[in-house]
């Protein structure tokens, strides 16, 4: 009977284990568990990407800039932001899992291994958290940062994992082995100097750069140091330049025999995997070479901060490929798929080139004007942080098939007087639709555009991006009702400022002479009760209804002109009042089509995804 016991009790203890390793990371086709894809940080992705941008699924908003790269398991983005909180939000939908408060600036990509998933913050803590739940596993204390004269101190080591093993630097100038399973230091190397880099690990070797301008390559089993390397820099004086000539911010990435990294001394370096010795370096001047570079088929991509350059070089001769002008700088590190290189600047704009060419295949400018985050590949999916606290996933492009079911476009042309929209919003709004998709029509092809669809009595929307009715499809004096005529033959179109109608143009100057909403109440045939203030009635807080989520609305906002609820065919949002603030009104086609009144921001540009949802609702 003992004997049966001690056998069952091994049996169940053999099938416990059995099921904790059916628990570690098994990671899908869309999963990217560390920092740089692996841990030689080749910066490659094998999937296709986006060809074209179709705006975004969704964005998810934090409280502090977003200066790391996320993580992706199983239908799942793990990142940190500056505001200190750690996320997991679903992949899917963009709604929050759950966050883990850490108390300070996380600037650090995480890792992933087993059930758990590391990251370092701003006070020098290494954390593990439980992958399902975010409750923390463990923690190590690295303590206080060494001193730094020169700042621009963005980004924290990201920690990699190998072999149950965590490598990772910290500020107090140490560099550390650690038990991934219960937090256990195995051996440190002290380097005396800031480590801000992920460590790339190839061959036993254990290889990243310091703050004090030294390339490590350490023994993975030991920590013992193997070789050192000096980069130019040390041989600078910064006080004369003014700013610091010799920290290494960029994670090497290794391929083959070849260790490449950049330094704030302006070079790109490419060094012998097994010595140590220098191969070739690439000079930038005085501009740091920040980005941790990619290197796919024999060819080095990388970007440099001042200088305003993207650039593919050759991994053995260091000779350029090509060279692409951004529009700031660059700090952000290339994400590279089998034909495209995707990429990030100060000016807030992702650029798409092209790997062969250095030719730009798009580029798109998100709500942020800053983006020091690395861009990550998931599917057809781009994920990348903003200075904003945006956590933005962009999309690409829909089915052909799904394109060719209906026409779209946005109206769109410069005010030269009064203005409904301001700071540039209207413009953004054109920008943002003719990135996804849409064709830009001034006055004349938008006349053009409703004659076609009415003859063809295809489906098709127009966003107005200017809150502005041209002459061209209203005329009352000309018995001109084109705008109504398409309406009523089965189009769709989408207002996003007041009902632009009822403001009067002379048409001579293109100035505002008037206002009076009775006009659109007579041609739409929605009674706004009244021609001024008394139909505009105030701006009231608003909320999305389930229709309106329904049509692909979320959230509230502050809106003017309201209706009653008999005076529409779908009430897309609620007033304080009680009133309508975002509606359709249907002319006999077929649903979704008709007169969609929306609303976003006269001065700050907002995430138009909701917008572009409902545009597309029905089609």
């Amino acid at each position: 009977m003992k004997k049966y016991i001690i056998l069952m009790s091994i049996l169940i203890f053999i099938m416990i284990i059995d099921g904790c390793k059916k628990e570690t990371t098994d990671p899908g086709k869309n999963d990217v568990l560390t920092f740089r894809v692996n841990n030689k940080h080749s910066g490659v992705y094998p999937r296709k990407g986006i060809d074209n941008p179709a705006g975004f699924n969704w964005i998810f908003k934090t409280d502090g800039p977003i200066r790391s790269a996320p993580t992706v398991y199983n239908n799942t983005v793990f990142f940190g932001s500056s505001d200190g909180n750690f996320y997991a939000i679903d992949f899917s939908t963009g709604k929050e899992k759950w966050h883990f408060k850490t108390g300070s600036a996380i600037q650090s990509a995480p890792a992933i291994s087993g059930d758990k998933i590391f990251f370092t913050n701003r006070n020098g803590i290494l954390f593990a958290l439980e992958i399902s739940s975010g409750k923390k596993a463990w923690k190590i204390e690295f303590g206080k940062d060494l001193p730094l004269d020169w700042g621009f101190d963005y980004y924290l080591s990201s920690p990699v994992v190998e072999n149950e093993n965590i490598y990772v630097g910290s500020g107090n100038g140490k560099f550390y082995s650690i038990a991934a399973g219960i937090g256990a230091i195995s051996w440190e190397f002290n380097c005396n100097s800031r480590i801000r880099v992920a460590a790339a690990i190839s061959n036993n070797l254990v290889l990243f750069g310091d703050m004090a301008g030294y390339f490590y390559a350490l023994s993975k089993d030991a920590g013992k140091l193997i070789w050192k390397y000096e980069v130019e820099g040390l041989k600078y004086d910064n006080s004369k330049f003014g700013f610091d000539r010799q920290s290494i911010m960029s994670s090497a990435s290794v391929s083959g025999n070849n260790v490449v990294f950049g330094s704030r001394d302006g070079n790109l370096y490419n060094l012998d995997l097994q010595s140590g010795k220098e191969i070739w370096k690439v000079s930038y001047g005085t501009s740091w070479v920040i980005t941790s570079p990619a290197i796919y088929n024999g060819v080095v991509y990388d970007g440099s901060s001042d200088a305003k350059v993207i650039q593919a070089v050759d991994l053995k001769t260091g000779k350029e490929i090509w060279k692409f002008n951004s529009y700031q700088a660059v700090w952000s590190s290339p994400a590279v798929t089998e034909n495209s290189l995707y990429i990030g600047d100060f000016s807030g704009t992702l650029f798409a080139i092209d790997l062969k060419t250095g030719e730009q295949k798009w580029s798109y400018k998100l709500l942020t004007g800053f983006i020091a985050s690395s861009p990550v590949v998931v599917g057809e999916n781009i994920l990348v942080g903003g200075d904003d606290g945006n956590l933005y996933c962009l999309k690409g492009n829909q089915t052909n098939s799904n394109k060719e079911n209906f026409k779209r476009a946005v109206y769109y042309e410069p005010a030269n007087g009064f203005n409904w929209f301001h700071n540039g919003v209207d413009e953004g709004v054109k920008n943002f639709f003719h990135r996804s998709g849409y064709e830009v029509l001034d006055k004349n092809s938008l006349a053009k555009f409703f004659k076609d669809q009415i003859d063809l009595k295809s489906k098709s929307v127009v966003i107005f991006a200017s809150n502005k009715v041209p002459f061209t499809v209203f005329d009352e004096s000309r018995n001109n009702l084109l705008i109504k005529d398409y309406l009523t033959a089965g189009g769709k179109i989408v207002f996003l400022g007041a009902n632009p109608l009822g403001y009067i143009f002379d048409k001579k100057t293109d100035k505002l002479t008037g206002i009076d909403f009775r006009i659109p109440s007579k041609v739409f045939g929605v009674d706004y009760k009244g021609g001024l203030t008394d139909a505009l009635k105030g701006w009231y807080y608003s909320k999305t209804t389930e229709e309106g989520n329904k049509w692909g609305l979320t959230g509230w906002w502050v809106g003017i002109a309201s209706v009653d609820t008999n005076q529409v065919n779908e009430v897309l949002a609620i007033d304080e009042m009680g009133r309508v603030s975002e509606w359709v009104k249907n002319y006999g086609g077929p649903e979704g089509t008709g007169l969609v009144q929306l609303w976003v921001d006269r001065s700050v540009l907002p995430d138009l995804t909701g917008i572009k949802r409902a545009a597309e609702y029905g089609f």
